[in-house]
């Protein structure tokens, strides 16, 4: 079975080193998460690198709980951070970080989403109303919070 694909990309005003280093904080996940997907259990590696592994409890709604376990695969500063859950609730998840600089100064931030759906054809077949839209609420809630947080942050210092 192949893996489906989301992708969500926001323009930023701050600059691509704070970009990246605002993701390599790993502490920030509770920053990005909705009140609808609510970090629980924050696990965090001494060093943030490849192939370090941070563990992630969410609660889902409030009602379902969720364990992850996520490995940094590849660690490029100050572009690329790409992260894999060994375990979770997805058979198979891929998330790539991408920063790109932009000529006025600001910052590309893509987030690449590769996954296989829970529960086999089944769950690619409903993905459309399942995983896809909850997806987009995940990332635009995150993408809305990044650019609160650095953009207000780049015009308090620039």
């Amino acid at each position: 079975m192949r893996n489906l694909v989301y992708e969500r990309r926001i323009h930023l005003t701050a600059s691509p080193s704070r970009v990246f280093e605002f993701h390599l904080d790993p502490a920030n996940l509770r920053l990005l998460s909705p009140r609808w997907a609510a970090v629980t259990r924050l696990v965090l590696p001494p060093r943030f690198e490849a192939g370090a592994r941070l563990e992630v409890g969410v609660r889902v709604l409030g009602l379902i709980p969720q364990r992850w376990c996520v490995e940094i695969t590849r660690l490029e500063p100050p572009r690329l951070l790409v992260d894999h859950a060994v375990s979770g609730p997805f058979p198979f998840w891929r998330h790539t970080h991408s920063v790109t600089p932009r000529e006025d100064g600001g910052t590309d931030l893509l987030d690449r989403v590769e996954y296989r759906p829970p529960w086999g054809i089944l769950g690619v077949w409903m993905d459309p109303w399942t995983t896809r839209p909850m997806l987009e609420l995940m990332f635009r809630y995150r993408h809305a919070r990044t650019r609160a947080l650095l953009d207000s942050a780049a015009h308090e210092v620039g």
